[in-house]
């Protein structure tokens, strides 16, 4: 915009550290600690871009800028279940982060971290959507979040990652995963997704294959 960037890209590579959720010893609730590592990392990422374009004189923040909760009808973690400024929540990601460094390195018996708590679903996408409509200050702002390198996760966690962000939420969310085609049938099988939806089908090699110029003009495009 005139006042200068609005969009805020939440970049998060899929590296060993989510994989590795997945060797945890078996009484840990795996794909739950997977969601909330992956909140913590969208939620931290979010924070300090807003922070970012605040120090560049893009965006004005208030003296006390709070984060509002989500309702309790959602059930949410404690992460996102009440008020905090945007310098608490911080914190509390900066905690839970370290935390869970603690926790890969631990023997089997060893206690989970109390800062994490493992989380249901992916709560991160309407805690932000939330924050969009409830505080002016993020009211023009639209957070990207791009997960890349998502065929480094075992095949268990891009099944459970693609699952969580099918929800609707009026955050956009960006998959890129390597070396794996999801076809139509995969990416809007669900019941109901193709509702109120757009899409349309390219058949790239036929085309390329009839007229190899239009490859040129697609790419350009």
């Amino acid at each position: 915009a005139d006042s200068g960037p609005r969009a805020l890209g939440i970049y998060i590579q899929c590296d060993s550290s989510l994989r590795d959720i997945a060797n945890l010893p078996a009484n840990q609730p795996v794909l739950r600690l997977f969601n909330t590592l992956l909140d913590t990392r969208i939620l931290v990422l979010f924070l300090r871009a807003v922070q970012r374009l605040a120090s560049a004189g893009c965006l004005t923040l208030p003296a006390e800028c709070v984060l509002q909760a989500l309702p309790s009808g959602d059930a949410p973690p404690r992460l996102f279940a009440e008020a905090r400024s945007l310098q608490e929540l911080e914190a509390s990601c900066a905690r839970i982060e370290n935390d869970f460094g603690s926790l890969l390195n631990s023997f089997p018996d060893d206690p989970l971290p109390t800062s994490i708590q493992p989380h249901a679903r992916v709560y991160s996408l309407a805690y932000l959507a939330l924050q969009l409509q409830q505080n002016p200050a993020f009211a023009d702002l639209m957070p990207v979040i791009m997960l890349d390198d998502v065929q480094e996760l075992y095949p268990d966690q891009r099944q459970h990652l693609r699952s969580e962000f099918m929800r609707r939420a009026s955050v956009p969310r960006w998959l890129a995963v390597r070396t794996h085609v999801f076809g139509l049938e995969e990416l809007i099988s669900v019941e109901g997704a193709e509702q109120g939806r757009e899409y349309r089908e390219i058949p790239l090699d036929e085309i390329f294959q009839e007229k190899p110029s239009v490859f040129g003009k697609f790419a350009a495009n």
